[in-house]
């Protein structure tokens, strides 16, 4: 695959989750560590039966040691703003999935802007190793039957004006996580209130 996100990698619906998708940066212009926060944002799509709220879900920048079994020399996880999607936000890539914009909350951005300080600096010294941007669904409410399957897409965007790039599409996190983990991501998926 082409080099990921200047070495970032982005995953989504959990940090068990192996849905591992990269885009190059030279073709699709994504820069998590140099974008400005207000040009940062993460679409989420999910089944039009879940609704998501702020803190719902988290954005998570790390930067991995050269040494692949040491701890990130880099990470920082952050609760995301939700909002349903309307004008200017992806498409959904199925009738049955419903769009939500996510961006980094005001009250977040000094924690997040440290961490990509952090890793402009460690990179300027050629320090680190892969870099990982992380969307993690933590929770969420249902409307009627909980889905038999759980079709997640995850969109990001980090300039001003740019259009969303698509990172999963319709990855299904029930058989994605397994037994165990598909078992945990039903019990944090409570009926919304009435």
């Amino acid at each position: 695959m082409a080099r990921c996100l200047s070495r970032f990698s982005a995953s989504a619906v959990g940090a068990m989750l192996a849905l591992v998708s990269c885009v190059g940066v030279g073709a699709h212009g994504l820069d998590p560590v140099n974008a400005p926060l207000d040009q940062i944002s993460v679409a989420i799509g999910v089944p039009d039966t879940v609704r998501l709220a702020d803190g719902d879900a988290t954005l998570t920048l790390a930067l991995g040691s050269k040494d692949r079994n040491a701890a990130p020399l880099v990470q920082e996880t952050v609760p995301l703003s939700l909002r349903r999607a309307s004008i200017g936000g992806p498409r959904p890539t199925a009738d049955d999935e419903i769009v939500y914009i996510a961006r980094i909350p005001a009250t977040e951005a000094a924690r997040f802007t440290a961490a990509q300080a952090a890793i402009r600096d460690l990179r300027a010294d050629a320090r680190g190793g892969a870099g990982v941007v992380r969307v993690v669904l933590e929770g969420g409410c249902l409307i009627g039957e909980p889905p038999a399957g759980f079709p997640v897409s995850t969109w990001m965007q980090t300039g001003d004006g740019s259009e969303f790039v698509l990172l999963t599409r319709r990855e299904d996190a029930y058989s994605a996580l397994g037994r165990a983990g598909a078992t945990a991501l039903r019990a944090r998926l409570r009926p919304c209130p009435e």
